[in-house]
């Protein structure tokens, strides 16, 4: 073997040691690189979320706060709408005219209608207690009765004059004096009053709810005291129907 080649191969063998020396530092510098690398994205990454962590905590808080503060005045803004709607009602009942007098007002007229209808109930228990039947000739007559009647107190003075004007006291006396009578409630049809002779008279009548039956009844004006039921007759058929 020739110097020439000998100097050739060790050109070669340094040149391939250089270059192996050269790729080594480059694999330990780029593996060096990757180790930093990673090193950044694992340790400097979390420090950043760490970091931010507190900023997005305080925003949370925040926002909590700015929450609460926020349904406490929608809950004022409520309390104050619910009095403005009270005060609204509290009006609308005044304009209505519907006021807490009014209330009490129609409470006792409600109370002294239930007092006249159980006076007037126990005046009907007195009175079928104490009915009497008579006798009577006229074929319509279905049945006749007599009670111990007392008569009925009279708003008017002066001498009596009998009024069959149906807005007259004297005619609204004589229909209060028919229902203690007869015991009707509620509605009553009034078929006729008519003059018995003197200071007396006849009323025909039915209940609003039965005006099959029909009843007559007479009535003697008592001086000073008022109208006063003497007899009642159930008839059979009504005339004035």
């Amino acid at each position: 073997m020739g110097q020439s080649e000998k100097n050739s191969r060790l050109g070669k063998f340094e040149k391939r040691r250089k270059n192996t020396k050269s790729i080594s530092i480059l694999l330990i510098l780029g593996g060096i690189l990757i180790i930093v690398l990673l090193g950044i994205f694992l340790f400097g990454g979390g420090g950043n979320e760490e970091a931010e962590k507190p900023a997005t905590n305080s925003t949370s808080e925040d926002n909590s706060e700015q929450s609460k503060d926020d349904s406490a005045n929608n809950g004022a803004s409520e309390s104050t709408k619910d009095e403005t709607d009270e005060s609204t009602t509290d009006d609308s009942k005044s304009d209505d005219g519907t006021s807490s007098n009014d209330s009490s007002s129609d409470k006792s007229d409600d109370k002294n209608g239930n007092d006249e209808q159980n006076s007037t109930d126990e005046d009907s228990k007195t009175n079928d207690q104490n009915k009497e039947s008579v006798e009577s000739s006229d074929p319509n007559v279905k049945e006749a009765y007599t009670a111990d009647w007392e008569p009925i107190a009279t708003k008017q003075e002066g001498p009596h004059t009998t009024q069959f004007d149906t807005e007259s006291q004297d005619w609204k006396e004589m229909k209060e004096a028919i229902r203690l009578a007869t015991g009707i409630e509620g509605e009553m049809i009034t078929w006729m009053i008519e003059n018995g002779g003197g200071q007396k008279v006849i009323g025909t009548v039915s209940p609003h709810n039965q005006p099959d039956k029909t009843y007559q009844v007479n009535l003697s004006w008592i001086e000073n005291q008022g109208w006063k039921p003497t007899v009642v007759k159930i008839i059979k058929d009504n005339p004035y129907d």
